[in-house]
């Protein structure tokens, strides 16, 4: 078991293992694996694109939430100024409510493919 300096971010590992343990750069080839039709690179990349994917909803969750509570919070004042537009309030805080439904739906999958 020798140490070797991971080409990513220049700090010692050993040549046994799969990935540098500082940024998780594969270090050597871990076998092949096939998911849902795709073959992989290493199992490194594999969970480095899942995550991604995932954070990639997340990230759509979160924005959808935001802009639906910031659209709810507006038509609310507007609505208290002239008594109309309490239709567009309703309408918001259900998108509010399915945005964070979508949120915690991502959250849980994002914890349930964790390795």
């Amino acid at each position: 078991m020798a140490l070797i300096t991971c080409p990513e971010c220049k700090n010692s590992a050993s040549d046994q293992a799969a990935t540098c343990p500082g940024c998780g750069y594969p270090i050597r080839g871990v076998k092949f694996l096939s998911i849902g039709g795709e073959q992989s690179k290493s199992e490194a990349q594999l969970v480095e694109l899942t995550a991604k994917r995932l954070k990639k909803h997340y990230a759509i969750a979160a924005t959808l939430s935001v802009a639906a509570m910031l659209l709810m919070t507006g038509t609310c004042v507007k609505a208290n100024v002239d008594q109309k537009g309490f239709w567009a309030v309703n309408l918001f805080a259900a998108l509010f409510v399915a945005s964070f439904l979508y949120l915690a739906t991502i959250k849980v999958l994002i914890w349930w493919h964790h390795r």
